[in-house]
């Protein structure tokens, strides 16, 4: 999928900002129940920002390419911070599928929005 280490560097950066994003916001909301209720937006607007930072940074020739590649980074950012919610006992363990998906379908969008030429 990456055309040489740029693009391996795009997707690695973005998904690592993404993962830790996804962390400080379950651990807002382990210590801050009320924000738990935000999750499902607020980790969406994460992953479609994860997905537009990749975009960004790999300069893809194609949109389809720019898109997969947001949709990985999202969805990888996503399933780890589900999965932390759900270790940390603030979510039920099918949340983590729901979750992944969601974040793939965002980060897949936010990149496919953040395609340039």
């Amino acid at each position: 999928m990456a055309n040489g280490p740029a693009g391996q560097g795009a997707l690695t950066k973005a998904t690592l900002v993404g993962t830790l994003l996804q962390v400080a916001m379950v651990l807002l909301g382990h210590y801050m129940p009320a924000i738990q209720s935000s999750y499902p937006i607020v980790g969406s607007l994460i992953a479609a920002f994860t997905g537009l930072m990749f975009s960004k940074g790999a300069m893809r020739p194609a949109r389809m390419a720019s898109a997969t590649g947001g949709a990985i980074a999202g969805g990888v950012s996503g399933f780890l911070g589900s999965g932390l919610s759900a270790i940390m006992g603030d979510v039920p363990g099918p949340t983590i599928g729901v979750a992944t998906i969601a974040s793939v379908i965002a980060g897949l969008a936010g990149g496919a929005i953040g395609h340039r030429k």
